[in-house]
C-alpha cells in the first residue's frame, strides 16, 4: 500500500512498512537455511514501495553475512504471468537458487506454479515468500507464505489524513506495521 496524498504533498505518503516487512521475511527464509533467494520484483526507485522491499531485502542478507548475487534479483512487472516467465528464465540458464522473496503475491504465484511445473517442490527445493496478503494465499498448494499488508488501517489513516490537509491541520508520513504470515510454501 502507498498512496501519495496530494501532488502538492509529494513528501506525504501513506503505507506499509514496506522495508521492515521483507526484511522480516528474507530474514525468517535465511534462518531456514536459505541461501540463494531470488528478489522477485522491480527493485527500482522509481517505484518506491517496492524499491524499500528491495532495500529490507539487502539488508537480512548483510545482518546475516551475506552479498546477494545480483543475478538473483529479477526486475518484472506485478502479475502472476510475469513471476512464471522469470522463474522459467533463471530455471533455463541454470541460475542456482533455494528461494524465492517476490514483491506482490501474484508474483509468487506465478512462481510457485513454474517450480511445479518443472517437477520442483516448494517448499522442500525451494521456499516462496509473497508480499500483500491477498485472498489468493490461501487457495493455492501449497498456501502461501506472504508479508501482511493492514489496508484496513491504512485506507482509515488515508481518510484521516485527507479530511486534516481539508481543514489544514498539520499532518505527517505515516508508515502501518506489517505482518509476516507463514503458511506452507517457506517450509517453517
Amino acid at each position: 500500500v502507498y498512496a501519495p496524498v496530494m501532488p502538492e504533498t509529494r513528501n506525504l505518503s501513506i503505507g506499509s512498512q514496506n522495508a521492515e516487512g521483507a526484511h522480516e521475511a528474507v530474514a525468517h527464509l535465511l534462518r531456514l537455511g536459505r541461501k540463494r533467494i531470488v528478489f522477485l520484483g522491480e527493485a527500482s526507485e522509481a517505484h518506491s514501495e517496492f524499491f524499500e522491499r528491495f532495500k529490507g531485502y539487502r539488508r537480512a542478507h548483510a545482518e546475516a553475512g551475506l552479498t546477494p548475487d545480483p543475478v538473483l534479483a529479477v526486475d518484472c512487472f506485478m502479475s502472476r504471468e510475469e513471476g512464471a516467465a522469470a522463474i522459467e528464465r533463471l530455471l533455463d540458464d541454470g541460475v542456482p537458487f533455494d528461494a524465492v522473496f517476490a514483491v506482490t503475491d501474484l508474483l509468487a504465484i506465478g512462481a510457485i506454479q513454474s517450480l511445479q511445473k518443472r517437477g520442483l517442490n516448494v517448499p522442500k527445493d525451494v521456499s516462496v515468500m509473497g508480499f500483500d496478503d491477498l485472498w489468493a494465499c490461501t487457495c493455492i498448494n501449497p498456501t502461501l507464505s506472504t508479508v501482511r499488508q493492514d489496508t484496513a488501517t491504512a485506507a482509515r489513516v488515508l481518510v484521516d489524513t485527507l479530511a486534516a490537509l481539508i481543514d489544514n491541520e498539520p499532518v505527517e508520513m505515516t508508515r502501518i506495521p506489517t505482518q509476516l504470515v507463514i503458511r506452507e510454501s517457506c517450509g517453517g
